[in-house]
């Protein structure tokens, strides 16, 4: 499913009484006037498509509080404001006199999100707790380890990446893009598509396509992730040979992986949640 078929699509909203940031026009005067030139070092791109808003949106209902990642312009914090209390978190000082105008009762907090306390502001929210981001392309993954850490203290995410991150993070067992991360946050969460938001619909137009997705908290699979990162260490060996070079006994694994039905020929990207849990109990690295 596509939330938008490009650029262009003015929003048919009326309960905003602030900029229609959905509309390309406006939304380039009201850059202008607050000085939010995109920035290539913080890998800015700025959605305006209204359907696409209109997607995002849908996701954030029931919610009494967001906590809004690089909200920018505020396009979205225009929507998470109209449904529950919201706090926007963002590195860039230009964005607390754009939300001013655009969003004026969302709480701006300037920090860095790889440096905050992400967990302690969803903590002053009331609940249930919503992450909102447009993830910046080059720290996407980063920004989702960061979210792991604080898993306990939201109920759903709904995130916009750029589709390659997203389709990794959605690999299954056996898809050669699956990785660490992959298995970490399908341990973590239940996963759903949205929809996938073409390069028209971001101002400027990023050179890839983007995907909205939506986490939800399930209980947390009692997965052994340092074994699941040594694993991965080096996708191109079996997980046999990287696992015998993190220190693993290459016969007790061997073993483990015959005694839960698995090959010892596998890659690491072939096994699922379920697998890496019954590996887990099986195998150790040898005491000295």
């Amino acid at each position: 499913m596509k939330c938008a078929s490009g650029g262009g699509e003015r929003s048919r909203s009326t309960f905003l009484s602030n900029p229609d940031l959905t509309d390309p026009g406006t939304l380039k005067r009201f850059i202008t006037r607050h000085g939010l030139a995109t920035k290539k070092g913080l890998g800015q791109h700025w959605l305006f498509s209204s359907k696409a808003v209109d997607a995002i949106a849908r996701e954030l209902a029931g919610a009494r509080g967001i906590l809004e990642i690089g909200p920018g312009p505020g396009v979205l914090t225009q929507r998470a404001v109209a449904v529950a209390e919201t706090i926007a978190l963002d590195i860039d000082p230009r964005v607390e006199g754009a939300l001013g105008e655009s969003a004026p009762e969302a709480r701006f907090v300037r920090e860095d999100v790889l440096a905050a306390d992400v967990g302690a502001l969803l903590g002053e929210l009331p609940s249930p707790r919503v992450v909102l981001s447009n993830l910046p392309y080059y720290i996407s993954t980063a920004v989702v380890s960061r979210l792991l850490e604080a898993a306990d203290q939201f109920d759903w995410a709904v995130l916009m990446m750029q589709r390659e991150v997203g389709e990794r993070l959605m690999a299954k067992a056996g898809d050669r893009r699956r990785g660490a991360i992959s298995v970490e946050v399908q341990a973590t969460f239940q996963i759903r598509q949205v929809c996938v938001v073409p390069p028209g619909a971001f101002l400027p137009a990023p050179k890839v396509q983007s995907v909205v997705l939506r986490l939800d908290r399930q209980r947390r699979a009692n997965v052994d992730m340092e074994l699941v990162r040594s694993g991965f260490k080096q996708p191109r060996k079996t997980l046999v040979n990287n696992l015998v070079e993190a220190g693993f006994d290459r016969g007790s694994v061997i073993g483990a992986l015959t005694a839960v039905g698995m090959r010892s020929d596998l890659r690491a990207h072939h096994l699922t949640v379920d697998q890496w849990i019954a590996l887990a109990n099986r195998v150790r690295i040898p005491k000295n």
